[in-house]
């Protein structure tokens, strides 16, 4: 009966073990994202860009600074830079927002209401759903990656806000 050419395989065909956790998808709407991921993805990545924007755009001036024309034509080239990538990163936000809004186990469509500063800044105070819901397994735990660039982007916006309210103060002085 061993030989039959008609009986079952016995080959081990069960599936690997779920895990009661999901990983992070990119651009996936239906997903979920943790707060200090939503912190990462909403603080450290915007950060990051505008610092290196500044440093190009000062190199630029001290590598290019020939004449007036080339600093009018580097200017426009990174205000074109600069509004793309602003572009890509509120369209990235968006996608992030919906996530974390799902996290909480509320409709995506509630990031209408959440664009106001104060509304928005609920998403940073209320935990997500513990276990499932109907968005999603819940995320897998953050690494050591995700919390310090979290951190760099908290403290990037409060250094932001410092110098322009510093700014503010002792602009107003000199007029």
């Amino acid at each position: 009966m061993d030989n039959q050419a008609y009986q079952a395989p016995q080959a081990d065909i069960t599936l690997e073990k779920e895990t009661d956790k999901q990983a992070f998808k990119l651009l996936d709407w239906k997903g979920r994202v943790g707060r200090l991921k939503y912190i990462q993805l909403s603080f450290f990545y915007p950060f990051l860009v505008s610092v290196g924007l500044i440093i190009t755009s000062i190199l630029s001036l001290t590598l290019f600074s020939n004449s007036p024309s080339t600093i009018k034509s580097t200017g426009i080239l990174f205000e074109w830079l600069y509004s793309g990538l602003m572009i890509y990163w509120l369209l990235i936000w968006i996608w992030c927002s919906i996530q974390r809004i799902h996290d909480i186990d509320l409709s995506g469509w509630l990031l209408f209401f959440w664009l106001m500063p104060v509304v928005n800044l609920l998403l940073l105070i209320i935990p997500g759903t513990m276990g499932s819901n109907r968005y999603g397994k819940e995320m897998k735990e953050v690494n050591l990656f995700v919390k310090i660039s979290a951190g760099i982007g908290v403290l990037g916006v409060v250094m932001f806000y410092w110098f322009f309210y510093l700014w503010i103060r002792f602009s107003l002085f000199w007029f």
